[in-house]
């Protein structure tokens, strides 16, 4: 399959473009900048993503048939400026890309936060009650793919990744920092230690990436989530054992059915994903990467 792939170099881009490549995939890499070598995949530089004179030419002569989306601008800044910057530019990509002819498929990432301030299960059919300018900006693009998909026979699919983790995330990020604090034999000190989320390994996001972007039938909103509320201070001493590290004090918190949580079964049914990665599995990998 024909496959262009935006944001291939970050977090989730990477891991998913090595599993596309070896599914056999032929890929097109769509970046702003020539700065990552490729990966086995050719790759179009200098894109702007508010221009498409920078890459419809190219996408018309690739002829992809699935688009997998999943730049975001400016990460880890989540103003309202940078928000209404990506909302713009990604809207013009959907609806250049979605004339083409040979594209049957967008594939692109949302995110959790578009429920709210959920506590419990989240289902795809549950209200979005965004509650920043990031979470409104993202439910917006989804508005927007479905209504532009819709109008030109085509299916959008839309990935509510739920709080992913896993090697080369940022350095700002709960996993990273603690890591830091506790290699350096820094005080790691967690703000709300019993706070829950659902954490969910970055190499089983970019499995769901592939497969809904291999199956025909995939369409819609799709929660990608573990489907387990862990606590924070739960996290943060799973990479205190892996690293064999004591902490100055134990860390409060422990894994818990409570707080907010993907309900997984639609992916599940509809394209056959699944998340495979255990917490402490998914915690290991992510301290490898610094040894």
């Amino acid at each position: 399959m024909r496959i262009a792939v935006t944001g291939g170099s970050g977090f989730i881009g990477a891991p998913t473009v090595r599993q596309l490549l070896a599914k056999g995939h032929e890929l097109l890499l769509l970046q702003r900048n020539n700065r990552h070598a490729s990966i086995g995949a050719p790759i179009l530089s200098n894109v702007d993503l508010r221009c498409p004179e920078t890459y419809i030419p190219a996408l018309s002569q690739f002829l992809p048939e699935v688009v997998c989306h999943l730049a975001w601008e400016g990460i880890p800044d989540f103003s309202e400026a940078i928000c209404i910057k990506n909302l713009h530019q990604n809207s013009v990509f959907f609806d250049e890309v979605l004339r083409l002819p040979s594209c049957r498929k967008i594939v692109s990432t949302g995110s959790c936060w578009e429920y709210g301030n959920r506590i419990g299960v989240c289902l795809e059919t549950d209200e979005v009650t965004p509650s920043s300018a990031f979470a409104w900006a993202k439910q917006s693009l989804q508005n927007f793919g479905t209504l532009r998909a819709n109008a030109e026979k085509k299916q959008f699919v839309w990935l509510r990744v739920f709080f992913a983790y896993g090697p080369r995330q940022r350095e700002g990020a709960l996993i990273p920092s603690v890591l830091s604090c506790l290699m350096n034999n820094r005080p790691v000190h967690l703000s709300n230690p019993d706070a829950s989320c659902d954490f969910i390994f970055v190499e089983d996001v970019a499995q769901a990436i592939v497969k809904s972007a291999e199956t025909k039938g995939a369409n819609g909103v799709f929660n990608i989530g573990s489907g387990v509320s862990t606590s924070v201070g739960c996290m943060a001493s799973s990479i205190a054992s892996i690293l064999a590290k004591e902490p100055e004090k134990p860390f409060s918190g422990a894994l818990t059915t409570n707080g907010f949580i993907a309900d997984t079964s639609k992916a599940h049914r509809d394209f056959g994903w699944q998340p495979t990665t255990s917490l402490f599995d998914g915690a290991k990998q992510t301290v490898a990467q610094y040894f």
